[in-house]
């Protein structure tokens, strides 16, 4: 089975920077994405969507996820006028990533519940530092 990326009906970036009166910046940024009513599997052979049961419920091709915000926080301090030094933090509220339900596409196996990478925060909370230089 391969999986569609979701389909969003909504979801937005926003990033508002402090320039401080130091040498020193912090930048915020809300990521929103709305819920997703459906993930599609598709049969890779033949493009087709698969339908599956789960649990006695009937037949479904999609899993509904809900919607999901993520806050990160930089701080941005210019050292020199060729050195500027960078530290943050990604996902800070450490949001868990929304997950598809595991589910039985056929009599014979059983696919895992899981996330999509990629377009969630898998890894959750993330610390980075880094630096820019210039000559």
């Amino acid at each position: 089975l391969q999986c569609e990326l979701p389909r969003f009906r909504y979801r937005h970036s926003l990033t508002t920077t402090w320039r401080t009166p130091w040498t020193v910046d912090i930048a915020l940024n809300w990521r929103y994405q709305s819920a997703v009513d459906r993930i599609l599997s598709i049969n890779p052979t033949t493009g087709v969507p698969v339908t599956w049961t789960e649990g006695g419920r009937g037949n479904f091709t999609g899993a509904r996820l809900n919607a999901e915000s993520y806050i990160d926080l930089t701080a941005f301090w210019t050292v020199t006028k060729g050195l500027q030094l960078r530290a943050g933090v990604r996902n800070l509220l450490d949001n868990d990533p929304p997950v598809v339900p595991q589910f039985n596409p056929a009599p014979s196996f059983t696919v895992e519940g899981n996330t999509v990478s990629g377009v969630y925060e898998a890894v959750g909370r993330f610390i980075f530092v880094g630096a820019n230089v210039s000559f």
